[in-house]
């Protein structure tokens, strides 16, 4: 049985439109073959400790999808304590090789209007974020 890869989704509630993530992330389930696992908070039952979730399924993920708003820049930029705050500073920390954890592929996505340093947090502005994926093999673990 090939091993899924385990992508962590990283997005406002209050600007994201629940409805319209959830439809994103059963279109890009179906176009990966069910072989990406999407981990977002609504995967997780209803008094779920969310700050052991984020932290676990983030030392935890292949990718990390980060989907940039208003509230999520707003949140990060400013370090207003949220669940926000405790993901970004944790994404940053992976992607600066802080942690003991090996840096994700992370996928930043401009998710409501603007231009992209209206919604990307100060830290992404100006960083070159594109990935080469051009000697990317098929993934074919197992696991």
């Amino acid at each position: 049985m090939n091993r899924k890869i385990n992508c962590f989704v990283s997005f406002s509630v209050l600007d994201a439109d629940e409805a319209s993530v959830r439809f994103l992330l059963d279109y890009l389930s179906k176009q990966c073959q069910e072989r990406v696992n999407f981990k977002a908070y609504f995967n997780e039952r209803s008094g779920t400790d969310l700050d052991r979730f984020m932290r676990a399924d983030l030392g935890a993920a292949d990718a990390i999808m980060a989907l940039f708003t208003p509230d999520y820049k707003n949140k990060a930029d400013n370090h207003i304590h949220s669940g926000i705050l405790i993901e970004y500073m944790h994404i940053v920390e992976l992607l600066e090789g802080k942690s003991s954890e090996k840096p994700p592929l992370f996928i930043p996505v401009l998710w409501r209007g603007g231009a992209p340093e209206e919604l990307s947090p100060n830290y992404f502005n100006g960083r070159e974020l594109t990935r080469d994926l051009r000697a990317l093999k098929p993934f074919q673990g197992k696991g």
